[in-house]
């Protein structure tokens, strides 16, 4: 197994984060609690709300969770990344 890091972030507005090493890494992207949309494209994926953006690019894995309540919309086009969604969201856009 080979080395392991993790990043968390809280509370900022924006965060990007990109995966340019290789490796095998994984993104975890969570909603608000008011109403946001997650977008998968290509090699992004990011989810916005009305006051933070988190997104992600170069992943191997994306994996975008609907917890927090509101209403929260995807837009989901072809991705090269292997992508899971959890939770409640309400429709593709």
């Amino acid at each position: 197994m080979g080395k392991v890091t993790e990043n968390r972030s809280r509370g900022f507005s924006r965060v990007d984060a990109y995966s340019t090493a290789g490796g095998n890494d994984r993104a975890y992207l969570y909603d608000s609690a008011g109403d946001n949309k997650f977008y998968a494209s290509g090699e992004s994926a990011w989810f916005d709300g009305t006051e933070f953006t988190n997104f992600a690019r170069g992943f191997d894995r994306v994996s975008a969770y609907s917890l927090e309540g509101g209403v929260d919309n995807k837009d989901l086009q072809i991705v090269d990344y292997v992508l899971e969604t959890f939770g409640d969201f309400w429709n593709d856009v």
